[in-house]
């Protein structure tokens, strides 16, 4: 299976792929931080409304 089905059927890019080949190993898994968002300080008067 070549580079091209293998990002055809996971539904990703080539370049995506091809990165992954290359490590040695699985990268960990990060977690994303969560930005504030620009209507939490209006949350409570949206809920009370």
């Amino acid at each position: 299976m070549n580079i091209s089905q293998i990002a055809n059927e996971l539904g990703r890019d080539r370049k995506t792929i091809r990165k992954w080949l290359q490590r040695s190993e699985p990268a960990p898994y990060q977690r994303r931080v969560r930005r504030p968002s620009k209507l939490d300080s209006f949350k409570d008067y949206i809920r009370r409304v």
